[in-house]
C-alpha cells in the first residue's frame, strides 16, 4: 500500500519564526510513517518548508516539503497552497491519505482531493483558545459539515478529542487509535531505581513548582529520604526552580536535566518508579503516552486528555491534588509498572499504523 502521511506542523514552536531543529526523528509524524514502513508500506511525508531541520537527514521513507503561502496568525494555521496543487496532480498514486487534524488547510486541500481515501486524526477536544475561539468554532461549524461530509473516517486519539468531534461530523471512527511512540524500543531493562521523573518546558504551565513541592513532603517521609527527582527539559523558570529547591533543602535530589534525546529519555523513564504532570492548559501530553511505552506508571491532573486511559487502565493516579501519599503508593506497588508494560505494545507505532489501516478498510 502506497501511504501519504500529511501534517504541516512537525513540532511545537511558541516562537516567530519558527526555530528549526537539528532532526525530526523524534516527531510524532516520523514515527508513525516508521510504524507503516514497518508494516511493509510505501510511505511518503508531507510538512511544511518552515520545520525542515537543520540536519542533511536520509529517512527510510520518502519527504516532501511544501513552502507556506502565508499563515493566519496567530494560531497559527498553515497554508501551504502548493500542497494542493501536488495532491491534485499526484492522489491518484496513493492508496491511504493520513492527515493530522480536522481544523488544518492541509486536511481541508487532502478531503477535497480525495475525500475517499482520506482518514483525519483528531487530537484536538476543546476548541483552540486563539481569537477568543472564534475561527475554530467557524471551521467546525460551518467548513466541517460543507467539506468533509465525504472524508473517509475521522479517527480520535482519546475519548475527549471523540466526544468533541462527534458534534461536527457523523464520519467518526468506532474506535480511538492513541498517538504511538517508538521510544519504547530504548527501553532499560532492570529493577526500577528509587527515582521520580517530570519531563517537559520549565515554563509557568507546568507547574514544576507544585511537583518539586509534592516531591520535599514525599522525600521528608520515612524512609524516603535517598529518591531522586529528575526533571528533563529546559526554559526560562530554571533559576527560579533551583532555588526553590535550595529552600526546600532538597538541592541534592533533584536533578536538572536539561534537553534529553529520546533514547536517553526512555532510558531515565524506564528506571522510574513514575512520571509526574501536573501541568495546566495541557489536553495533549506526549510524555503519557511515553511513559507508559517505557513500563513506567503516571500521576497527573485531569486536564490531559490521556489521563482517562490512566484511569480506565490503572496506569498510575489520576487525581487534581495529587500528593505525597500518591506518589508513595505508586513507589510501593509493583503492579502499576507491571500493568504499564502489559499495556505498552498498543502504543508502539506500527500498531497505531496496523490500527488506522483496519479502519481505512
Amino acid at each position: 500500500m502506497k501511504v501519504l502521511v500529511i501534517n504541516p506542523i512537525l513540532y511545537t514552536c511558541r516562537t516567530r519564526p519558527i526555530y528549526q531543529v537539528p532532526s525530526i526523528v523524534d516527531t510524532l509524524s516520523y514515527g508513525l510513517c516508521s510504524g507503516f514502513v514497518q508494516l511493509g508500506h510505501e510511505v511518503t511525508l508531507a510538512s511544511v518548508s518552515d520545520y525542515r531541520p537543520t540536519n542533511d537527514e536520509a529517512y527510510p521513507f520518502e519527504v516532501r516539503w511544501f513552502d507556506n503561502t502565508f499563515s493566519f496568525m496567530p494560531l497559527p494555521l498553515p497554508f501551504p497552497w502548493s500542497l494542493y496543487g501536488y495532491l491534485r496532480r499526484e492522489s491518484d498514486r496513493f492508496d491511504l491519505i493520513v492527515c493530522h487534524e480536522v481544523f488544518s488547510f492541509a486536511t481541508l486541500f487532502a478531503t477535497l482531493t480525495a475525500p475517499e481515501k482520506t482518514i483525519i486524526r483528531q487530537e484536538l477536544s476543546l476548541h483552540q483558545r486563539k481569537w477568543h475561539r472564534l475561527p475554530s468554532k467557524f471551521w467546525h461549524r460551518c467548513v466541517v459539515p460543507l467539506a468533509f461530509g465525504r472524508v473517509r473516517s475521522i479517527v480520535p486519539c482519546s475519548s475527549r478529542a471523540r466526544q468533541f468531534i462527534e458534534q461536527y461530523s457523523s464520519r467518526v471512527a468506532p474506535i480511538d487509535v492513541p498517538l504511538g511512540t517508538e521510544i519504547g524500543r530504548h527501553v532499560v531493562a532492570g529493577p526500577k531505581r528509587r527515582q521520580f521523573i517530570s519531563i517537559g518546558q520549565l515554563i509557568e504551565d507546568k507547574h514544576l513548582d507544585i511537583i518539586i513541592n509534592r516531591f520535599a513532603e514525599f522525600h521528608s517521609m520515612p524512609h524516603h529520604d535517598d529518591y531522586q527527582l529528575l526533571i528533563a527539559g529546559q526554559g526560562p523558570l530554571k533559576q527560579e526552580l533551583e532555588s526553590l529547591c535550595d529552600r526546600l533543602g532538597i538541592s541534592q535530589h533533584v536533578h536538572f536535566l536539561g534537553k534529553v534525546s529520546h533514547s536517553t529519555l526512555a532510558q531515565h523513564l524506564s528506571q522510574s518508579v513514575a512520571s509526574l504532570a501536573a501541568g495546566s492548559k495541557e489536553l495533549n501530553m506526549m510524555i503519557i503516552t511515553e511513559s507508559v511505552a517505557c513500563g513506567t506508571p503516571v500521576i497527573t491532573n485531569h486536564e490531559p486528555n490521556d489521563s482517562v486511559v490512566i484511569e480506565q487502565h490503572g496506569l498510575g493516579i489520576v487525581r487534581d491534588d495529587w500528593d505525597a501519599s500518591d506518589m508513595a503508593q505508586v513507589a510501593t506497588d509493583p503492579a502499576y509498572a507491571e500493568r504499564c508494560r502489559a499495556y505498552a505494545p498498543q502504543l508502539s507505532c506500527a500498531s497505531v499504523a496496523r490500527q488506522l489501516i483496519d479502519v481505512f478498510s
